[in-house]
Order: structure tokens, then sequence, then C-alpha cells
């Protein structure tokens, strides 16, 4: 849409049933995918996408978007960490500077 447009301040309609979106933040292997597929399929709320998709170890999904994981990953890259090892020296202010 264009600046000038007056639809252009109306929020985005959701499908009848539907919520807007939610976060859930949680370690892993703590039951954050399992909490996001509930709110997303038995609560209605609207998880946008896409999301990460099935596997083995979760067959399900995970209900991540993901952009979002792809960020992460980038953040913990610039720092020389990860998700299973040396996370103490994650510094959010270094991840906030590297995407300005």
């Amino acid at each position: 849409r264009q600046a000038n447009d007056e639809s252009a301040a109306e929020p985005a309609q959701l499908a009848p049933g539907k919520r807007s979106g939610f976060l859930v933040l949680g370690m892993h292997r703590s039951g954050t995918s399992m909490l996001a597929g509930l709110m997303a399929t038995g609560q209605g709320y609207n998880v946008g996408g896409p999301l990460i998709g099935g596997a083995f170890d979760n067959e399900k999904g995970f209900f991540e978007l993901v952009d979002a994981v792809l960020q992460n990953d980038e953040f913990m890259q610039l720092q020389r960490i990860w998700w299973s090892s040396n996370v103490i020296n994650y510094d959010h202010e270094k991840a906030i500077v590297a995407k300005r």
C-alpha cells in the first residue's frame, strides 16, 4: 500500500476464530514447542510463518519462526557461541549492535 492510502493504517484482519500472535521463551527441551503448538492449534493463535517443520525428534513440528531462529543463530555466530556451548559469554548488547 502507498503511504497516502487511508486503509494503510488499518490493522491486518485475522480469520474468524484466530487470535493475534504470541511469544514463547524457554530453554531447549523445556516444552516450548508443545506450548506453542497448543496455543496455535488448540487456542487458535496466529503464529505466522514459515515455521520449522517436524523432524525425527519432534514429529509435530517446532512452531518456531524460521526467520527468528536464523536471526538468533547469526547473533550467536558473531559472538562465537552456540546454543549448546559457551552461552555464558552471550552479550545481548553486541547482538543489538550487530543488527544496526
